[in-house]
């Protein structure tokens, strides 16, 4: 995979000095985790001169990054297309952490709140309208956004328009896939919490972790699919006051991440003894939690599906009246229920 003309753009802000915004803990550190991941080889691979000049952390007055040192990122980035051309490159993630919120209106938009917002001056930048200034336009094949911040709204905040003018091409803009991804729902609050000795966004913790070990596919490709179904997953698992955690996709075009990887899921091939309706598969390893089969094919007698690599899952039929274990240990796996 040639990532010679990916890009990266990371922002992360704890230092909040005016009210109503406290200072956060993880963003910070989660932004540095983040361009780690993404100049890592193993990782996302990234030139490091293509996300260096366009990464910001707060510093510690609280003095930066303003609204305006953002919008001097976005243009200096737009800026790296040749002359007389709109393509920058072949990809280009986005990621931001700090406080958010969402303008009244635009339920598929989260912005970053800057370190001059203070009382009714609101400022912030929109995410989604900052991924979509480059790929409306075409300037890159994919685009790739990741919010960590909440998306709570105010009444009286009004949208925000970038002052960068571009010419949409619609024709193009249609070929280029997106995969934006939003910590929280509209009008809720991302978290973030202590976890190994540090506070993290736990949306960008689960993020960093699906990156380098989600599931592949049966053709050893890590890609949005399963991060997607990751974060879902891994999320959906914590609860804070009793509400699951649940992250937006207002973007979701498959894009693959990594390939040529050791396949981490197990082909199932189940063939009922007698007819069967409908099965239920439980987690053998936490608390025969529900688990939902990949691929999920039916077959003349019975199903085909994929599992995780290396567990054990109870299959059952969904009156319980036949039950099996089996072990995913190897990459085609024949079992009779």
């Amino acid at each position: 995979m040639n990532t010679a003309e990916d890009y990266g753009l990371v922002v992360g802000i704890n230092d909040y000095k005016n009210e109503p915004y406290s200072p956060l803990f993880g963003a910070k550190r989660d932004a540095e985790d983040f361009l780690q991941w993404l100049k890592d080889p193993g990782g996302g691979n990234v030139p490091a001169a293509n996300v260096d000049p366009f990464m910001k952390l707060s510093d510690a007055a609280g003095s930066e990054p303003m609204l305006s040192h953002l919008l001097i990122l976005l243009a200096a980035l737009r800026g790296r297309a040749p002359k007389g051309k709109k393509r920058i490159g072949r990809r280009l993630y986005l990621f931001m952490s700090g406080h958010g919120v969402s303008p009244k209106g635009e339920m598929d938009e989260a912005g970053l709140v800057t370190v001059d917002a203070q009382g009714p001056l609101n400022t912030f930048l929109p995410g989604k309208q900052s991924a979509d200034l480059f790929s409306l336009a075409a300037r890159f094949d994919e685009v790739l956004l990741f919010m960590d911040c909440c998306r709570v709204t105010h009444v009286l905040l009004d949208p925000f328009k970038i002052p960068i003018p571009e010419n949409p091409d619609p024709a193009a803009a249609a070929k280029v896939k997106r995969f934006y991804a939003f910590a929280t729902g509209f009008g809720n609050t991302a978290r973030e919490a202590e976890h190994g000795g540090a506070v993290r966004g736990i949306f960008s913790r689960i993020l960093l972790d699906g990156l380098k070990a989600a599931p592949t596919d049966k053709n050893g490709r890590r890609t949005t699919t399963q991060l997607r179904t990751y974060l879902e997953t891994e999320m959906g698992k914590i609860k804070i006051d009793g509400e699951p955690l649940v992250p937006k996709f207002p973007g979701s075009d498959e894009i693959v991440l990594a390939e040529g990887l050791m396949s981490t899921l197990s082909v199932v091939r189940l063939t009922f003894s007698q007819p069967t309706a409908a099965i239920e598969v439980l987690d053998g390893g936490n608390g025969l939690a529900p688990v939902q089969p990949g691929d999920l094919t039916q077959v003349a007698d019975g199903m085909r599906f994929t599992l995780p690599f290396g567990k054990a899952f109870v299959i059952r039929t969904a009156d319980a009246a036949r039950t099996i274990i089996i072990k995913t240990e190897k990459e085609e796996i024949d079992a009779t229920l």
